[in-house]
């Protein structure tokens, strides 16, 4: 897996969203409030709103595996990144802080392409929040054009 291609979107403000399945192989998916990779352990970690991920992290649980697209709301720059999940952590004060710094910051992003801050604020749920942590083990390129959806 190109870890580089990863670390170089994750430099840039990116728009999170996951996806599993249920134990009926329905689709499930959230948007993830935060992200950060470990390269020393490898493992990419995702903050998820507690209030918007309840059925989510249930599949998620049960299926053990998930997709993450991260696009630059801006650019439309993405990769889908899949892999096992590693573990689900309870809700914790530091997922909160990173809920709250990825707010700013995405909101930020949609600001500097005319979006009023007061109006897209609701996009995002105070609260309890907590890790996804997974190990990233494919990468796709997810940038529209004629390369998405090549393994990188």
């Amino acid at each position: 897996m190109n870890v580089g291609v990863l670390r170089a979107l994750l430099e840039q403000t990116v728009a999170l969203q996951l996806a599993t399945v249920d134990e009926g192989l329905v689709p499930r998916s959230v948007r993830a409030l935060g992200v950060s990779f470990d390269a020393e352990s490898g493992l990419l970690s995702l903050a998820l709103s507690d209030a918007q991920s309840v059925a989510f992290r249930a599949a998620l649980g049960r299926a053990g595996r998930l997709a993450v697209n991260l696009t630059n709301p801006v650019t439309f720059q993405g990769v889908q990144v899949k892999g096992p999940l590693v573990r689900l952590e309870e809700a914790s004060v530091d997922a909160v802080a990173a809920v709250a710094r990825y707010r700013e910051t995405f909101l930020g992003a949609l600001e500097s392409v005319g979006f009023q801050r007061a109006k897209v604020a609701g996009l995002f749920c105070t609260g309890p929040a907590r890790w996804v942590r997974m190990e990233p083990r494919e990468i796709y390129n997810q940038t529209p054009g004629p390369g998405a959806g090549a393994l990188l």
